[in-house]
């Protein structure tokens, strides 16, 4: 169900989603109270030749009138009103709302542990963060993390790492993931423009012992057609760098970028080798990015499979320093 909710949020977008859901929790309502809560009925005669049909050939709408009681349903048979019914219909209204801003943040598609302290759960307004049971996984290259320099905090239950994306043009998406194969841990939030989200480790982080070479973060929007990652920093200034991680060994590893220009590259520059491989499997690995003279880079970094011919890429687009 959250993984449905989750899809419906991001295609069909928020605000109409709480008409979706105002409009079914209104129908609901209807069905459930209308034989048996008090109802005042305008235009009776008409209404009791359609009674059975007056759904199918009416007109929702919902509505406060000025005697308390609010206009559920409008046909051409005749106006339905129920009294006592607001309080019901507001509550079921703010409950829907919460559930569509948990949408918004969390991802729907993880299944929650069951440790309640450290499950992935909304944790503040702007972010869910905990552990997620495993999934089945092929295999793949990753981005783990993209930040201004290498993530570093004191892993103590009092500390707070204030997070910011000073490159963001637009409210971004952050995402903290565990750096290490079959380290199922989650932080998503929402960070806007020119602010900030405060990421307090006494809530997962500091009871699993999770220290800050085991934890990656990235920010991320996107335009409808493709991700766009953003650099987070965390008070500490330097290059903006990129930690990647493959699911299988890896015997070398090479990156290429280019500028982007609006939706489209130039021509990509050389490739470069990554120093230090192989790397094995779950091994990270760091890439420092170059500045852009349009703010934005296309990057694909190419990985070949230890023992093997085949090679796995990653094709993406980096929000960057703009020279």
């Amino acid at each position: 169900m959250g993984s449905v909710v989750g899809w419906l949020t991001n295609y069909v977008g928020p605000f109409y989603l709480t008409i979706l859901y105002a409009l079914v929790v209104v129908e609901l309502s209807l069905f459930i109270c209308s034989n048996s809560c008090l109802l005042q009925i305008r235009d009776r005669s008409r209404v009791r030749r359609r009674a059975r049909s007056f759904r199918e050939n009416g007109n929702l709408s919902a509505k406060l009138v000025p005697n308390r009681e609010i206009l559920l349903f409008t046909s051409r048979y005749g106006d339905l009103t129920v009294k006592y019914f607001t309080s019901i219909a507001i509550l079921s209204f703010l409950i829907s709302a919460a559930s569509i801003a948990t949408a918004q943040i969390c991802d729907g598609s993880l299944n929650a542990v069951d440790d309640p302290l450290i499950a992935y759960q909304l944790r503040s307004k702007r972010h869910c963060e905990g552990y997620y049971q495993s999934k089945v996984s092929s295999s793949s290259l990753n981005i783990v993390g993209l930040t201004h320099g290498r993530l570093n905090y004191e892993l103590t239950s009092e500390t707070k790492v204030p997070l910011s994306a000073p490159l963001a043009t637009q409210t971004i998406k952050i995402r903290g993931i565990g750096a290490k194969l079959k380290t199922y841990y989650r932080m998503d939030g929402v960070i806007p423009v020119g602010g900030t989200l405060d990421w307090v480790l006494k809530d997962v982080v500091f009871p699993k012992r999770l220290a800050d070479r085991e934890v990656g973060l990235y920010g991320w929007f996107n335009n409808g057609e493709y991700n766009t990652y953003v650099p987070i920093n965390f008070g500490v200034p330097g290059n903006i760098m990129m930690t990647l991680r493959s699911s299988v060994t890896v015997s070398k590893a090479q990156w290429r970028a280019a500028e982007a220009i609006g939706q489209r590259c130039k021509a990509m520059g050389p490739w470069k080798k990554v120093k230090r491989t192989p790397f094995r499997r779950g091994k990270t690995f760091r890439i420092q990015l170059p500045s852009s003279s349009t703010g934005k880079l296309c990057l694909e970094v190419a990985a070949k499979v230890g023992g093997s011919s085949r090679w796995l890429k990653l094709i993406e687009r980096v929000q960057v320093v703009n020279h």
